[in-house]
């Protein structure tokens, strides 16, 4: 069993938000943009939030990581439908720094975590 403290979901999430920014703002025509799409609002949004509770049982986390994704995300553009100011790209830009945030209180956390055993 991984180390629940590791910084591979940080990193995951950093590299995700990258890439994502990357395909979607950037480098448009590329092929696999769906699917890095698709990870991304599929995954991401959700186990940025649910590394913070430290499930013992990967299946509980990929659960409900994906689920919360798709609410974070659903919540996200209901909010800004509601405001009137609805945008794929918006969304997609608020969501990315959501899990930036969240990655960095990951490691943060794991920081800090990792100190506080030394002594």
């Amino acid at each position: 069993m991984q180390n629940r403290y590791s910084l591979w979901w940080p990193l995951t999430l950093i590299l995700s938000t990258i890439a994502v920014g990357l395909v979607t703002f950037v480098f448009t025509d590329v092929v696999v943009r769906p699917v890095i799409v698709m990870w991304f609002l599929f995954i991401c949004p959700g186990m940025a939030v649910i590394r913070f509770f430290h499930f013992n049982e990967i299946v509980t986390e990929w659960a409900l990581a994906l689920a919360l994704s798709f609410s974070i995300d659903a919540i996200v553009a209901s909010i800004l439908l509601y405001a009137g100011m609805w945008s794929p790209n918006v969304i997609l830009g608020l969501l990315m720094g959501f899990c930036c945030c969240c990655a960095i209180g990951q490691v943060v956390m794991t920081r800090s975590f990792l100190l506080s055993r030394r002594y």
